[in-house]
């Protein structure tokens, strides 16, 4: 019996969202960009298309690239088309005109199969010879992902971190996919440039979007380094403490200008005034501690009592001279507690050999009045 030919558009609800949807068997182009694998299928039937016996009918669907380097390709997971009835023809190449790549019916499962057209495309033809064949029970379809294109973006990067809270941190992004220009950048701070400096220690996000709309994204952060905070602490003993640092420098508050020598964690105060430390991390941060106050050196009574005594510091002896006959003395030591009391005459020497090293206070009282003056034990 001579057969009929019809070409008919078939299953027109192809849906044509790659970024999300699954792709169905139809008539028409659908160009292939990002390189994301898609589901392409068939599922059987012709919907309520009603076809006279003894008619052919062909549904043709052509898949493009975005970039012929990255050509179509498709992987079945599955395939059923009654055979003898209904075949699935792949062209390679752009229409039904290119070279037929195979025919494939019945149950077995096509191998995968790569363009190598110079489009990077691939054709699909849908070939039924009456619909009473071409149902769920007879012919069930396929199932297969396709994919081909390029454009999705492939980042890499380099951080500098944040040194000193000196807003001195910097992304540097790289974008290595070339083929989709141009790429439009969008980060979390609301910059839209490929890099970022000047930034403080924190979590940027970047979106990377092509001319095709495919997407990347990274979330980075940048540390802050060196970070350091300076305390100075009055230890109550004429002494003042830094917070551990790498360096030290000691600077007088009223002048601003350093103490000469003076670059150990502990600064020992021999005159009141104001104080501060700058402490240097290892990583070459620096900060200045608030200023301490010291207003205790040198402590003396309403009836100023003549005094004078050396060497201080001493590693043992001290050599004592005041302005009257006798007097008595008493030594503390920097909590207050008393080490040492007794009687004295002008011209005296006591002993601190059996002193722990450290900070005393030497008071003497006479018919004068009294004077308080720090020692300190080597």
């Amino acid at each position: 019996m001579k057969k009929t030919l019809f070409a008919i558009a078939l299953c027109t609800y192809g849906l044509q969202n790659l970024a999300t949807a699954q792709i169905i068997m139809s008539t028409g182009t659908i160009n292939l960009t990002c390189g994301t694998p898609q589901t392409y299928y068939e599922t059987g039937g012709l919907g309520n298309t009603i076809l006279p016996p003894d008619v052919y009918t062909y549904i043709n669907q052509t898949f493009t690239t975005n970039d012929p380097a990255f050509p179509v390709t498709i992987s079945f997971s599955s395939f059923g088309l009654e055979f003898g009835y209904v075949f699935l023809r792949v062209f390679n190449g752009p229409s039904i005109a290119s070279p037929q790549i195979g025919v494939f019916t019945e149950n077995t499962i096509p191998n995968d199969i790569t363009s190598t057209h110079p489009s990077g495309a691939l054709t699909f033809q849908l070939d039924i010879d009456d619909e009473a064949y071409f149902n769920p029970s007879f012919s069930p379809g396929w199932i297969a992902t396709i994919s081909g294109g390029s454009g999705t973006p492939i980042l890499s990067q380099s951080i500098t971190d944040e040194s000193c809270q000196d807003e001195n941190g910097a992304i540097n992004l790289t974008n290595s996919a070339t083929t989709d220009v141009p790429y439009t950048f969008s980060w979390s701070n609301g910059a839209n440039s490929e890099d970022l400096s000047g930034l403080n220690a924190g979590t940027y996000t970047v979106t990377v979007t092509s001319s095709s709309g495919c997407s990347a994204g990274s979330v980075l952060t940048v540390n802050n380094v060196g970070e350091i905070n300076s305390i100075a602490t009055d230890n109550g003993d004429l002494s003042i403490t830094s917070s551990v640092a790498a360096a030290y420098q000691w600077i007088n508050c009223q002048t601003g200008l350093p103490i000469a020598g003076q670059t150990s964690q502990t600064l020992i105060v021999s005159e009141n005034g104001e104080y501060a430390v700058i402490g240097t991390s290892a990583t070459n941060c620096s900060d200045t501690s608030a200023c301490i106050l010291i207003d205790y050196v040198s402590l003396e009574s309403e009836n100023l009592v003549e005094m004078t005594f050396s060497p201080n510091p001493t590693d043992g002896e001290v050599k004592i001279s005041f302005n009257s006959l006798n007097g008595n003395y008493t030594i503390r030591d920097a909590q207050g507690k008393l080490i040492q009391s007794n009687s004295i005459s002008s011209e005296s020497t006591i002993s601190l050999k059996e002193f722990n090293a450290g900070i005393y206070f030497f008071e003497l009282t006479t018919e004068s009045g009294s004077r308080i003056e720090r020692i300190v034990k080597k």
